[in-house]
């Protein structure tokens, strides 16, 4: 599989990523850890604790309708009941794309948060 941004590129993958369409500008690539490893869909809940998410407050997963796998199984449900389990409370999070195909979480968080305060 060839992916068209390659994390293992280091601050070349973070460039690319801000190249992107609608990326904000100025902003850093807010994402602190990224897990490539076998078995690393378990490893979530641990990976959240260590960023400072407690399993007792609600945990919003922002989610596009993009289908996964994993081992035969629809890995997005996957997800939520392991966090479940796990004794999280995951809120899923659904977005759609725009016209051009891309999802744009900004706003869209933007409008959820509003909406709770």
């Amino acid at each position: 599989m060839t992916l068209r941004f390659d994390p293992a590129g280091g601050d070349e993958f973070k460039s690319a990523l801000r190249q992107i369409p609608g990326y904000p500008a100025g902003e850093l690539l807010p994402i602190r850890t990224m897990l490539f490893a076998a078995g690393a869909l378990w490893q979530v809940p641990a990976l959240l604790a260590s960023a400072g998410a407690a399993p007792e407050r609600p945990l919003l997963v922002v989610m596009d309708s993009t289908p996964m796998q994993r081992d035969g199984a629809e890995l997005k449900p996957l997800l939520l009941s392991h966090l479940r389990a796990a004794g999280w409370q995951p809120e899923p999070v659904w977005l759609e794309p725009d016209s051009t195909g891309q999802v744009h979480t900004a706003a869209r968080l933007s409008r959820l948060l509003e909406g709770s305060q």
